[in-house]
């Protein structure tokens, strides 16, 4: 089954063969009419070290497919007297596809036998993205290391950007599914939120050079504070 879905190239219409009706395109059984298993999800390809990044784009690429049910294990194989069974098989090989082919070759091949697609994402992600302990260590230490030096505002705030997304990814903020903060009055999700962008400001105005002392003294007296994203603005402003 694996190895097929690697070379075919089968296009599938958004139609339910069951009730011979048009599958909304709301409905996660939608496949689009060029929809094929040899496409592939993203722009990044998983090599073995690079699991953070390329998961993170698979979810989004499935998330606008709205197809994450398949590998997350919200949309569960439905009985075998449903209806709905044959749509959800043809959905699940077209995404074991679709995450096949966004997978290097030679790593692809040790996943091709696996059964669905959650399956596959589960055994990716045990083989792969079991510890963030390592990643998290390099990208702080990337962190504390980068300052501007040389750099014009936009290189040097794009450095710490792209270290800011991965260390998101890493380590997010806890998802509490008790229900707790919809009763919260303190805003203490707002609080973490202030946290981080305060973290940002202060790690983004200690890197700059000698060139912008005055600027760091005057961004740090303002009350309150401005987002990391709002001084960014103000330097690019002063070099201009």
């Amino acid at each position: 089954m694996a190895q097929s879905l690697l070379n075919q190239n089968t296009s599938f219409t958004p139609v339910s063969t069951a009730s011979n009706s048009v599958i909304s395109y709301n409905d996660p059984y939608f496949l689009f009419s060029n929809d094929n298993s040899n496409s592939q999800l993203g722009h990044i390809v998983f090599y073995g070290n690079n699991y953070v990044n390329w998961s993170h784009g698979v979810m989004l690429a499935l998330g606008a497919k709205n197809k994450l049910g398949f590998t997350d294990g919200t949309l569960v194989r439905p009985p075998h007297d449903l209806v709905d069974l044959q749509k959800w098989i043809r959905n699940d090989y077209m995404v074991t596809g679709w995450l096949l082919n966004s997978i290097e070759k030679s790593i692809a091949e040790s996943f091709i036998f696996t059964p669905s697609a959650r399956d596959l994402w589960l055994e990716i992600e045990e083989r792969y993205g079991h510890s963030n302990a390592p990643q998290l260590y390099d990208f702080h230490k990337t962190l504390m290391s980068t300052s501007q030096n040389d750099d014009f505002i936009v290189n040097y705030y794009n450095k710490l950007k792209k270290v800011w997304d991965q260390l998101q990814v890493l380590g997010p903020t806890p998802n509490y599914s008790c229900g707790a903060l919809l009763k919260c009055s303190c805003g203490f999700l707002k609080k973490i939120v202030e946290a981080d962008q305060l973290n940002k400001l202060i790690q983004f105005v200690a890197g700059l050079n000698k060139t912008y002392d005055q600027a760091k003294i005057n961004i740090l007296s303002m009350d309150p504070l401005p987002t990391v994203n709002r001084v960014y603005h103000m330097l690019q402003q002063i070099e201009r």
